[in-house]
């Protein structure tokens, strides 16, 4: 949501010709408040975040490529384990990563880090295009889920140079042309083609607003970092990136709810073709739907009684060492666990 009410332009006094005249042309705003455009307090505080974010779109471009010859899988998922997830400390960011939408922050970086290697040790023995499909999906996800904690952590902070590293993990370049989103800003673009919804801008204006915000704040208070609970002009806008940012993941695990619920229209044939896609939707939604789950939980009463419903049948399904899940696998309820929770409407 734009934040007008902070962008109101002050009057100044300046000298001019050895007399005073009322100047309203001159901008003396942050400059993260005269641009539509992301402006970092300093392009350094993100540049790791870049370089992550750009490990990542290589380990999924490689992974895909590893898909299309299985030959080649041992080889690539050694080298992105050993290789790429360490860049720029990668790794150890996973393993240190928190949950700060709990008090204290819920530590995460195990899970998450044990899903990722065994992502990497699956692909690393695959020997099929199935087999290499499901590892990627672990790694592929699990990291989206990573940029999804480390764009609310960073904000939290309440510091500009933080806030600079939220946007780095967010994914999108500058100007947020389509071309140049990566990451989590490419799953947004992505779930609002689906669903002809705007999420993935409306999360750059706020992350873009939220800059502005930041900077105002701080300079009135005078100091290098401020308490965001404690200031509701911050504190709205991380609350409305982050809703919209959860929105994009109950999409996105809706999104493959929605095309298991079209193979299971013709599942009951078995095609090979139908199975290996419901592997690969199921392997899908279980990690876009792991960071929204804890948040239903936390929320309690019908969220977590939906979240439990969910999880109740992506366990069941892969306990199931039969192809038999695929019949009875409740897509359908997922779907309108999601929409009721996060009032959307999975169209795709």
């Amino acid at each position: 949501m734009k934040t007008k009410k902070l962008l109101l332009l002050p009057l100044l006094t300046v000298a001019c010709s050895g007399s005073d005249i009322q100047d309203d042309t001159i901008d003396t705003r942050p400059p993260q408040c005269t641009s539509a455009e992301y402006l970092a307090f300093d392009a350094a505080n993100h540049a790791n975040q870049d370089i992550r974010v750009n490990a990542y779109v290589e380990m999924v471009d490689r992974m895909n490529a590893a898909q299309a010859d299985p030959t080649t899988a041992a080889a690539v998922f050694t080298d992105l384990q050993e290789n790429v997830y360490t860049r720029a400390d990668l790794r150890t960011k996973v393993q240190g990563r928190t949950d700060d939408h709990f008090d204290p922050p819920r530590p995460v970086g195990t899970y998450l880090d044990d899903k990722l290697m065994a992502g990497f040790e699956a692909g690393k023995t695959a020997t099929t295009a199935i087999d290499v499909a499901l590892a990627r999906q672990a790694v592929d996800k699990t990291m989206i889920e990573f940029f999804y904690l480390s764009v609310y952590h960073e904000m939290v902070d309440g510091t500009r140079s933080h806030w600079d590293e939220a946007y780095g993990y967010y994914g999108a370049p500058s100007d947020n042309a389509e071309g140049g989103r990566r990451g989590f800003a490419s799953v947004a673009t992505k779930r609002d083609e689906n669903n002809s919804t705007s999420l993935e801008p409306a999360i750059f204006n706020g992350i873009v607003d939220g800059a502005c915000a930041l900077a105002l704040a701080l300079e009135d208070a005078g100091e290098d970092q401020i308490d965001i609970a404690e200031t509701p002009s911050v504190r709205t806008i991380i609350e409305q990136v982050d809703g919209d940012m959860q929105k994009v993941l109950a999409y996105s695990a809706g999104h493959e709810a929605f095309e298991m619920v079209e193979i299971q229209t013709r599942i009951a044939d078995f095609d090979p073709a139908d199975v290996d896609e419901m592997k690969i939707k199921l392997a899908e939604l279980e990690p876009y739907f792991a960071p929204i789950e804890r948040l239903m939980i936390r929320r309690g009463g019908m969220s977590e009684t939906r979240a439990n419903a969910i999880r109740t049948a992506i366990d069941d399904a892969l306990a199931d060492d039969t192809d038999q899940w695929m019949v009875s696998f409740d897509a359908q309820g997922i779907i309108d666990a999601l929409e009721a929770e996060y009032a959307i409407d999975v169209k795709a």
